[in-house]
């Protein structure tokens, strides 16, 4: 009996041997639908050699069907050969925001007061409840998260418990908050993702002063560089160089990615030049005398 129990898994397995993620690793199996009724609760069978362990709470991924291990079937006679697993679909996957690092977790999704698995109940404490893998980052989902589900409906979780390798988290109703990205469905989604404000219409840009250009011997003179979109000032640095007397005249020193210092040394006939280039590649130029007094 073992013999022949152990050709037709063979032979099941090469014909109809799916390969199936279960995080890094990929194994090989089969599926076979459960015939007592709980099929249409999403429950399938998930056969594969012995060799190969599926923990309680793993995530099973074919395609684009992800499956969690809801128990080992324990037949003595066909343990020998192979292992035999109860899987249940996943109907959801959740994205929790964690301090804008998003998880995204394969959920089983039940509502409603109470919730029938085989032979136990569960006692659904709000209106939902998740069952997702037990992972060191699944526990990081403390009471009080907001997350949302079917379409943007947001909800709070209420409690967690962790058994046999599987994280239950029941939530209540929430409200939305304005910062929900509803189109990702991120419960806060918009603080970690602002959306991209629009372009200016009209780019300026200013020096202050721009009516102080003679400077005399020991003084010197400060300035602001600065670049506008649409009458509000936008982020930019500048650099700057000149050109005209020799350096023996002037001294010109960087303050900060905005400013400049120039300080006249001595006084000259030659104009001096002060270029100022924009990081976008703009440039605004000051004529500067430099004079005795």
């Amino acid at each position: 009996m073992y013999n022949i129990l152990e050709s037709k898994f063979a032979e099941t397995l090469a014909k109809e041997g799916r390969e199936v993620n279960i995080g890094d690793k990929t194994i090989t199996g089969f599926f076979r639908r459960v015939a007592d009724g709980k099929n249409e609760s999403g429950y399938t069978l998930f056969y594969t050699a012995q060799s190969n362990n599926v923990p309680q709470g793993a995530i099973l991924s074919f395609g684009a069907e992800n499956y969690m291990c809801v128990n080992k079937e324990n037949n003595p006679l066909e343990t020998t050969v192979y292992n035999k697993y109860m899987l249940e679909r996943c109907n959801y996957t959740v994205k929790w925001n964690l301090s804008c690092s998003i998880l995204e977790t394969p959920a089983i999704v039940d509502t409603g007061a109470q919730t029938f698995k085989g032979s136990g109940v569960l006692i659904v404490d709000g209106p939902i409840m998740l069952t997702i893998e037990d992972t060191p980052e699944a526990r990081k989902i403390e009471p009080n998260q907001r997350f949302l589900i079917g379409g943007g409906n947001p909800f709070k979780v209420v409690a967690r418990i962790f058994m046999n390798g599987k994280c239950y988290i029941t939530g209540n109703a929430d409200t939305l908050d304005p910062k929900d990205d509803l189109e990702n469905e991120i419960a806060n989604g918009l603080d970690c993702n602002p959306p991209t404000p629009p372009e200016p219409s009209e780019i300026t840009y200013t020096v202050n002063p721009q009516d102080i250009t003679e400077i005399a011997i020991g003084e010197e003179q400060i300035y602001t560089f600065k670049k506008w979109g649409d009458s509000v000032e936008l982020p930019s640095a500048w650099d700057f160089s000149a050109s005209g007397p020799a350096e023996k005249y002037y001294k010109l020193t960087k303050l900060n990615p905005n400013q400049v210092k120039i300080e006249c040394l001595n006084s000259t006939n030659t104009p001096l030049k002060l270029v100022a280039t924009c990081d976008d590649g703009h440039q605004l130029t000051i004529t500067i005398w430099l004079t005795a007094w």
